[in-house]
């Protein structure tokens, strides 16, 4: 199960990996995520009892698409500069694989209590390796962090932008999609050897 969960997490974060190009970019949109990961969470819950077994991935399937309508038009009606930084990434919630699984795994099966501990949790995690992503592409294709500021609060927001490196010319490949995956596969890596010279470690012991 943990294997399986940790799985779609990964999966979960791939269609995500385009927003990572920026810190900002990543930061917004997690918001929204985490925010549909714990309202949807909150209404599976409590009406799983209700739910039949023939029905149950069209409901979640369809409580999700209203929870990302819903907050797409109060972004566009309160937060318009976030709404047009974020347009076209908002609808790409509704499939993503990450969500449904937990709903399937996690809150059709426990209290609203124990489904939103475990969502929050999980999008923990998945914010950490946004953000990460996010540093490491903002700083070696642009030099800056939080380079994008100005396009939601405006001209007076460019003060906030971090400048740590300069370039003569960007580096594009970072700033690029396919960037962004090689940087996830070299953390991986990292990690999965990390893991396995612990677990050599402890055998040893």
């Amino acid at each position: 199960m943990k294997k399986d969960y940790n799985l779609f997490c990964m999966f979960g974060i791939c269609p995500l990996i385009i927003t990572t190009d920026t810190v900002l970019k990543a930061f917004s949109l997690s918001i929204i995520i985490t925010i549909t990961l714990v309202l949807s969470n909150i209404i599976i819950s409590s009406t799983r009892n209700l739910i039949t077994e023939d029905t149950k991935i069209t409901v979640y399937l369809m409580t999700i698409a209203c929870i990302v309508s819903c907050e797409q038009m109060l972004l566009n009606a309160y937060m318009h500069n976030v709404y047009l930084y974020l347009k076209i990434y908002i609808p790409l919630i509704i499939t993503n694989c990450f969500i449904i699984h937990h709903i399937v795994q996690i809150a059709s099966k426990n209290n609203v209590i124990k489904s939103v501990l475990y969502g929050l949790y999980a999008m923990l995690k998945i914010t950490f390796m946004m953000l990460f992503l996010a540093f490491i592409r903002e700083i070696f294709s642009k030099g800056t962090i939080l380079s994008d500021i100005e396009q939601i609060f405006g001209y007076w927001s460019h003060i906030f932008i971090i400048h740590i490196i300069k370039f003569s010319s960007p580096m594009l490949l970072f700033s690029l999609t396919p960037g962004s995956f090689i940087i996830l596969a070299f953390i991986l890596a990292v990690k999965n050897a990390f893991t396995y010279k612990v677990k050599n470690n402890n055998l040893l012991k």
